[in-house]
């Protein structure tokens, strides 16, 4: 763990995603506010980082996922709006369904976009 920590902070994302690809479940629920951020933000490695996030069991996700999206979400780009959206679509129907609709109710005219996009 302290491998991954330590390659995140170094900006070795393909290393640390790697590394994370070996942990166990726990470890990556350990880890999943980094893995979730890469997944969401980082386009280079959010494929990686999706599969690791589908891998944790589907009960866990759908309990967590939005509480560990809010801090990203809360900095209001839309890009990251439509990569969470997309990356829900493949968790969960009723999942993507709550976050589109946060979404369509925001002030951005894009991120209303992406949650519209969804809703339709």
């Amino acid at each position: 763990m302290i491998q991954f920590k330590n390659q995140v902070s170094n900006s070795n994302i393909g290393t640390a995603l790697r590394i994370a690809d070996l942990f166990n479940e726990k470890e990556r629920i350990e880890t999943f506010d980094i893995i979730l951020e890469i997944a969401i933000a980082d386009a280079g490695h959010s494929k990686k980082a999706r599969d690791i996030v589908r891998s944790i069991s589907i009960e866990w996700l759908l309990a967590n996922i939005e509480k560990y999206a809010q801090p990203i979400l809360d900095r209001g780009y839309d890009f990251e709006y439509w990569q969470l959206l997309d990356l829900c679509s493949e968790i969960d129907p009723d999942l993507t369904q709550r976050v589109a609709e946060r979404a369509a109710q925001s002030q951005d005219e894009a991120i209303r976009e992406a949650g519209e996009h969804y809703l339709n």
